[in-house]
């Protein structure tokens, strides 16, 4: 029953937790280029205990689809126990990972109900962000799933598309790589955010140009019509949807604090990993984000950002519509 609830709540528009991505950890195995996490300072990470009653808690008021992320979230030992429990009380679990510890934690196939492993293109490009010798490391991830068939969870293979996979050949391989093991393959766009530009190194000479972007378009939809159709998880229509991306982009209504949340590795909730190295500037003065479930309740209403295209823009699309969230998630 509380599958629905939570749905129904979201077509009513109130406001509820559907969706929780819980970075259990900045800490990661890996050093890639475009990543902000590693420059975090060190968290006072939860506890098993902790983060089970946090699940629970957010479970009680309807939460539906429960994620983890990091940093890399198979560093911490206790992920078994934290899938474990958030299956038992009937949540959908969702793991963002590397890829690379995958063959050493084979039993987190076995528990964890979608699994995304990021490769970013084919061997040339995803080198040159996460370093030499990962892509083998992250096929070996991915064909470890591969093979666990039937009981094998969903598993996406999770390109970010920058301006070296972009390229029509890196696309071309890792759809090959997708439709030979037998997964999907999504794409989220990188692009620099903030002054600092902390997300992507060297300030923007990840994002991909607006001619890059026009050229995957056409790339997509008409692999779309394709043999390997039903190996593109992502709709064309959600990549119309953002205009002339990066110079004049349509921002997509924000879900963050309505409908979606995050966590970081110290239970503090707020409504979007962009903030997790300064919250306190993005909140009126006198407020103060909270902990776990109380500090959804407290989080404030975002209806738009007025920073330019996040990459969770692709869950603010799906939660924006009941019959996208009802294609995607059931």
């Amino acid at each position: 029953m509380k599958r629905i609830m939570s749905p129904i709540a979201m077509a009513l528009g109130l406001k509820t937790p559907f969706m929780v991505t819980h970075h259990v950890t900045y800490r990661c195995n890996l050093d890639c280029d475009m990543c902000c996490m590693k420059r975090l300072p060190a968290a006072n990470e939860m506890s098993t205990a902790d983060c089970i009653n946090m699940q629970r808690d957010f479970r009680k008021h309807g939460t539906t689809v429960w994620g983890y992320s990091g940093g890399e979230p198979l560093v911490r030992e206790d992920l078994e126990q934290l899938l474990t429990s958030a299956n038992n009380i009937g949540m959908k679990t969702v793991l963002n990972t590397n890829g690379v510890l995958l063959p050493q934690r084979v039993k987190i196939g076995k528990l964890a109900g979608a699994i995304a492993i990021g490769i970013d293109g084919g061997r040339q490009s995803h080198e040159a962000l996460r370093g030499i010798g990962t892509f083998d490391k992250a096929v070996e991830g991915l064909e470890t799933l591969a093979r666990m068939e039937p009981t094998r969870p969903r598993v996406t293979i999770h390109t970010i598309l920058n301006s070296r996979s972009i390229e029509p050949n890196q696309l071309d391989e890792v759809l090959r790589l997708a439709f030979d093991c037998g997964v999907q393959v999504s794409f989220t766009l990188a692009f620099a955010h903030h002054a600092d530009d902390r997300l992507l190194n060297n300030g923007r000479q990840y994002t991909p140009t607006a001619e890059q972007f026009q050229e995957f378009l056409g790339w997509l939809e008409r692999e779309k019509t394709g043999p390997k159709a039903l190996v593109l998880k992502d709709d064309p229509a959600f990549f119309r949807a953002l205009g002339n991306f990066p110079d004049y982009p349509r921002r997509i209504p924000c879900q963050a604090s309505s409908r979606h949340c995050v966590i970081d590795p110290t239970g503090l909730t707020l409504p979007c990993a962009d903030l997790f190295d300064h919250p306190i500037a993005f909140l009126p003065r006198g407020n103060r984000f909270d902990y776990g479930y109380q500090g959804f309740t407290k989080l404030p209403w975002i209806k738009s950002c007025g920073k330019q295209y996040c990459y969770t823009a692709k869950n603010n699309y799906i939660l924006g519509s009941p019959w996208r969230l009802f294609r995607h998630f059931f």
